[in-house]
């Protein structure tokens, strides 16, 4: 087990993976500067439209432009490769779909506020999409709220609600709109390069719409049931995870009332890497966010949110196979690791049970049927309907 002192954490890790953690822990990811609202005179709003032969969310059209048409750049979210990465992201979408420029764009006379595009991944529209909403914190709270999507989750309403959204006050825009001014606040978070005070404020305000469910509860969030998961094997953790006293829980079975609620009464919380280890950001401070690696990396937003958040951070690298080249968007076979069990020992779980558990047929059976899985995945790229479903 390694330490680091600066940012209260505890590594499971090989002695490179540690010092790939200190590479982000000494990272300045907190921005101080104040976030900038840009004002658009006479600008329109476009939705979000799939190009013609385009099957992908990759450069669609949406967005704000100028009065001619000029596409606001300022109004796209943007990503930046991690570090020790040299991912490129493509723009999602690129202003004024021309098909539209032929018919008549209604006019309003009236100054809104763009909240950019809702994503339909969970976690994305936690830090991306929820990342403009600060400006009605800070004296904007009676302007209409204009955002785009390619469809409607039921997390957004249940996220703006909490925010303090009323219906009539938050827009789905469908057509093209010209408005009177539209402005356009500077994201408070971007995933793997900074997070802004204002983020954090804007989740305090949701958090504070929820009372916590009860106190002292140790909670490992599965995601189970989750479709188009990218890591199998993880149901192998929750036997030995609930002899250490966590309740298991599925992500996919609450609401996000439930969720936060949960979240709010937790004293310790373990996950995988990504969305479900990102709720992490509904604890409160100087609480235990354990997260179980399932590719070989550190990922920049869960550093970031247990920095933001004040957490105890705990990581495990838990996985066998990993996608390293492509930052875990290829499938991870997760496994309970060497780490792990060193965790187990170290949490209170006595070394003489650790056969009963790595000797259990049912969870020999499940790790090797996630471990075919995986080497199916691997081998072919492609991924069959009926194994979009995690294995838990």
């Amino acid at each position: 087990m390694y330490i680091d002192a600066k940012s209260n954490t505890h590594l499971f890790c090989s002695f490179e993976r540690y010092k790939e953690f200190l590479r982000h822990s000494n990272h300045n990811y907190k921005l101080t500067k104040s976030l900038g609202l840009l004002q658009i005179n006479d600008g329109y709003i476009f939705p979000l439209e799939k190009r013609p032969g385009k099957e992908s969310e990759d450069c669609m059209y949406g967005g704000v432009t100028d009065y001619n048409f000029h596409f606001v750049i300022e109004s796209l979210n943007h990503r930046v490769s991690p570090l020790d990465s040299q991912l490129t992201f493509k723009q999602w979408y690129t202003g004024a779909n021309p098909s539209r420029l032929n018919s008549k764009i209604d006019y309003i006379d009236q100054t809104v506020i763009f909240l950019g595009p809702f994503h339909a991944h969970l976690g994305h529209f936690m830090t991306e999409s929820l990342s403009r909403m600060w400006p009605y914190l800070q004296g904007f709270s009676n302007l209409p709220a204009i955002y785009i999507a390619e469809e409607r989750k039921l997390f957004f309403s249940e996220y703006t609600s909490l925010f303090g959204f009323g219906n009539q006050q938050l827009v789905w825009l469908k057509e093209p709109v010209q408005f009177k001014t539209i402005l356009i606040p500077e994201p408070s978070f971007q995933i793997h390069s900074y997070y802004h005070y204002n983020y954090t404020k804007t989740i305090n305000k949701i958090k504070s719409s929820v009372e916590p469910k009860k106190y002292g509860c140790k909670v490992y969030l599965s995601k189970g049931n989750i479709l188009n998961g990218r890591a199998t094997g993880e149901n192998i953790f929750s036997d030995q995870l609930k002899c250490l006293g966590f309740q298991n829980i599925r992500l996919s079975d609450l609401s996000i009332r439930e969720l936060i609620s949960i979240m709010k009464s937790c004293d310790s919380f373990a996950a995988t890497s990504a969305t479900a280890s990102h709720q992490a950001l509904f604890l409160e401070s100087n609480k235990q966010s354990i997260c179980l690696n399932r590719s070989a990396h550190f990922h920049p937003i869960q550093v970031m949110i247990d920095s933001m958040c004040l957490l105890k951070s705990t990581y495990i690298d838990a996985y066998l196979y990993s996608a390293q080249a492509n930052f875990g968007w290829l499938p991870c076979f997760v496994f309970p690791t060497k780490y792990y069990v060193e965790f187990l020992i170290r949490e209170g779980l006595p070394s003489q049970a650790m056969p009963y558990f790595f000797a259990r047929q049912d969870i020999m059976n499940t790790a090797m049927q996630a471990k075919n899985q995986y080497l199916n995945w691997a081998k072919t790229g492609i991924i069959l309907p009926n194994e979009t479903v995690r294995l838990c």
